[in-house]
């Protein structure tokens, strides 16, 4: 297990869409499906990300003050950030209304190919 993919509803749904495209750069995720998100449960998160070294947020909603936000700092609050080999990273939908015109969902909707190409430039940041 190479990375700790968190989601949460259609982002994981997303998230194992990736896992054959992964394996084919020799990446082997840990994705952990977060389905109940208050009381959030932490602790088999932090178990995989001390594990993995690594942490992808994949996040349904919107990137500032979510589900991904909230997930980061409480990991970060409880592990040794020393433990990570590079920051963690989030992916979710930008700061903007959704857009009502279908030819811009593309640039707005997180898809596979963002969460294969984030992993891909968290694995690159390695020293």
């Amino acid at each position: 297990k190479d990375i700790t993919i968190v989601a949460s509803g259609h982002s994981s749904y997303l998230t194992r869409k990736t896992i054959e495209k992964l394996k084919t750069l020799n990446i082997f995720p840990e994705i952990i499906d977060v389905r109940i998100l208050n009381p959030l449960y932490i602790n088999d998160i932090i178990r995989s990300v001390k594990k993995t070294k690594k942490l992808l947020v994949v996040d349904p909603g919107w990137i500032s003050s979510g589900f991904s936000a909230e997930l980061v700092t409480k990991v970060v609050e409880n592990l040794d950030v020393n433990c990570l080999t590079c920051p963690p990273a989030r992916i979710a939908l930008p700061d903007a209304p959704a857009p009502t015109a279908k030819v811009l969902e593309k640039d707005y909707y997180t898809s596979v190919e963002d969460i294969v190409l984030m992993i891909k430039k968290m694995f690159n940041n390695i020293g």
